[in-house]
């Protein structure tokens, strides 16, 4: 797949710079009190996340829910919205779960009331080079969450969330410590 996309001269699957203005949860936490449905702020605004679903729409609409830091915004890619040169279908064919993509677009909510994002330019900033399990089904496997903690990480918030907590009380007892003067050894 990678060789296919650094053969097509429009596309490049490892871009150089990407300018990301807001993380998910910046853009949730300023957005969210945008309360008519089908509303859209004129403000053009570029972020970047995990894509971990797919829906679409017939061939003109397409959504994703993108994922950063554990929070999730839906993406919501209009054929008349789009302000690139290449084909709305052939650009929205080449993004798969997993892969890391940067988009512009206006914030505001869909007619079902979602916090969302109207994308205006949407690019692929990393591939995903192993399809991520179904989030659907999700990750259980015991003994795959173990060999492939990334993946876990990735998949389970739980999980995300014990470790960030589990981070938290060593920085915090190593801290503690240091300031009475202990030495780690």
């Amino acid at each position: 797949m990678i060789t296919e996309l650094k053969k097509n001269p429009n596309t490049y699957p490892y871009p150089h710079k990407f300018h990301v203005q807001q993380t998910v949860r910046q853009f949730i936490h300023k957005y969210s009190p945008i309360t008519q449905n089908g509303q859209w702020l004129e403000e053009n605004v570029s972020l970047a996340g995990r894509v971990t679903n797919i829906r679409h729409q017939g061939k003109k609409l397409v959504f994703y829910d993108i994922k950063q830091e554990g929070e999730r915004l839906q993406v919501m890619c209009n054929s008349n919205n789009h302000k690139v040169n290449r084909e709305f279908e052939e650009l929205h064919s080449t993004f798969r779960r997993g892969d890391i993509i940067g988009i512009v677009g206006l914030p505001g909510r869909t007619n079902t009331s979602e916090l969302s994002i109207a994308a205006l330019e949407v690019q692929l900033l990393s591939p995903c080079l192993h399809m991520l399990p179904d989030a659907h089904t999700g990750f259980k496997d015991r003994e795959n969450r173990y060999r492939k903690r990334y993946l876990d990480l990735i998949m389970n918030n739980r999980t995300r969330e014990t470790f960030i907590a589990r981070s938290k009380v060593v920085n915090f007892v190593r801290r503690y410590l240091n300031n009475l003067d202990f030495v780690e050894v």
